[in-house]
């Protein structure tokens, strides 16, 4: 059997693998191993199986994984991540829809810390959606603004999903976090006029709220001012090149536990938490990455992506007809895979043919994170919206979030069309702060 074929074997394989649900770093480790087995000889592959996760554990530059997802379990833990919801609320929320525009802010910020939508569409809901009920909200409407403006936590660094694309490419993170910030902020901007001009056409989805004293708002800004400022911190670092990622992360975590302790915000239990949960999602990253690097070693061997990104640099297409189609693949793929899986399942592909293509590696790498998020809003997987249902404090049909939240997905469609014909949104930055 020549090695095109096995290529093409082991990624129906992968696929069929994952939709069967099993976990997918254990998955591309297996078909990796394997492939490399009969490919090369069994020698090669245990070799790899030695070297690559010793590789991964040793880097120092991989540990800007646990590093940020520690200073986000310490904020996690302590509540921290209420008190930005407290000052968007009491800044923005007298304004008809202006609950629903603060749980965006909130969730922009809030990223800045977890680098995951998930855990901030959970975390800022919490604390969101019953405010929002006090003042009559529609709930399936509020419900969607929660699990739409979480997923923002994928894109504004420090992005798990930058992090992991980053590692699996060997793109410079830190660039990728830098080139992530505009596009995160102009997607926050995206969902604060759609809510506007949604709650403007109809005022029973989000109506107004309490007028909050200018002494309120100062004082909420008071609680949660050292945050903010750790936050600037951490990204400002970054970008001038005061620490490399890693060590922004280990910043980050250190700042946050100093926050914690001295506002009397963290115990022994919250601690061991942090850490444990930390420590688990390390553990699940890392397993992705070891899987995916055996993966690719095996793509490698096979030829099959060079193959493939020979042929489509050899088509009669202008090189941005090939992106939008890959885009459009993106979103089919999102309707039915995590963001993680898709990352893991078309990288080995479609990256080479990015590069033969001649597009800009931190500029695609915001395209697939921006395209990732949107799979978290679209049926019949829809992650982001399921999480958020299980939250609510009354039984909303599924149907009802998923009609709110599509014209979320509008927005996101918009979205990614100005990233797609503006490279420079995302690449600016980076240009500016190379090195």
């Amino acid at each position: 059997m020549d090695p095109i074929t096995i290529g093409i074997i082991a990624i129906v394989l992968l696929i069929v693998l994952m939709a069967i649900g099993i976990p997918i770093g254990i998955t591309m480790m297996a078909l990796g191993f394997f492939g490399i087995m009969i490919l090369v000889n069994p020698s090669a592959a245990l070799m790899k199986m030695a070297v690559i996760p010793f590789g991964f554990v040793m880097n120092y530059d991989f540990a800007v994984i646990p590093m940020f997802l520690l200073m986000a379990n310490i904020i996690l833990v302590s509540g921290l991540g209420a008190d930005l919801y407290n000052i968007a609320s009491k800044w923005l929320g007298r304004r008809s829809g202006g609950l629903a525009v603060a749980t965006t802010v909130a969730c922009a910020g809030f990223a800045a810390i977890s680098g995951s939508g998930l855990a901030t569409s959970l975390t800022i809901g919490q604390t969101a959606m019953p405010e929002m009920k006090k003042y009559n909200y529609d709930t399936a409407f509020s419900a969607a603004v929660i699990c739409a403006s979480g997923t923002i936590g994928l894109l504004i660094p420090p992005s798990t999903a930058l992090m992991v694309y980053g590692i699996v490419t060997g793109t410079s993170i830190r660039s990728l976090f830098i080139a992530g910030f505009i596009p995160g902020v102009t997607e926050a901007l995206f969902y604060i006029v759609l809510i506007t001009i949604m709650t403007m056409k109809k005022p029973e989805l989000g109506p107004r709220s309490e007028k909050s004293t200018m002494r309120e708002k100062l004082n909420s800004l008071k609680r949660g001012i050292d945050v903010i400022v750790l936050i600037l911190f951490v990204f400002l670092g970054m970008l001038f090149g005061w620490f490399t990622p890693t060590e922004a992360g280990a910043m980050g975590a250190a700042g946050a536990f100093l926050i914690t302790v001295v506002r009397k915000r963290m115990n022994w239990q919250g601690f061991k938490k942090a850490i444990r949960d930390t420590i688990k999602v390390s553990g699940m990253y890392f397993l992705i990455l070891i899987g995916a690097q055996m993966f690719m070693y095996l793509t490698s061997v096979t030829t099959l992506p060079t193959v493939v990104a020979n042929w489509v640099g050899g088509l009669d297409v202008a090189p941005m007809a090939i992106m939008l189609i890959m885009m459009a693949i993106y979103m089919v793929l999102g309707c039915f895979m995590s963001g993680n899986a898709i990352m893991m399942l078309t990288i080995p592909i479609f990256f080479p043919i990015v590069l033969k293509l001649g597009f800009n590696p931190i500029w695609f790498g915001i395209l697939l994170t921006r395209v990732s998020e949107i799979g978290q809003l679209t049926p019949p997987v829809g992650l982001g919206v399921y999480s958020i249902q299980a939250i609510l404090p009354e039984k909303v049909p599924i149907q009802r979030i998923f009609k709110y939240a599509a014209y979320f997905v509008g927005a996101d469609a918009v979205h990614l069309l100005m990233l797609l014909l503006v490279p420079a949104v995302s690449l600016f930055l980076p240009s500016v702060f190379a090195g």
